[in-house]
């Protein structure tokens, strides 16, 4: 987890691994969020607002 190698301090992806829902947290506040795959292709962006932000993986099906 980079998070907790402090490559990425104050930034979480939780649980992982998941099969419906993960939750982003960011010490930041976020204002977009923005997903891509392995190839660089973008899966999602979608605007959000707070710290903490709950994203469904059907979505990214």
């Amino acid at each position: 987890n980079p998070s907790e190698e402090g490559l990425l301090p104050g930034f979480s992806v939780y649980p992982i691994p998941s099969n419906d829902f993960i939750t982003i947290t960011d010490d930041n506040e976020m204002y977009s969020l923005s997903v891509g795959d392995f190839s660089g292709g973008l899966v999602l962006s979608e605007e959000v607002q707070g710290k903490e932000v709950m994203l469904s993986l059907a979505d990214l099906a």
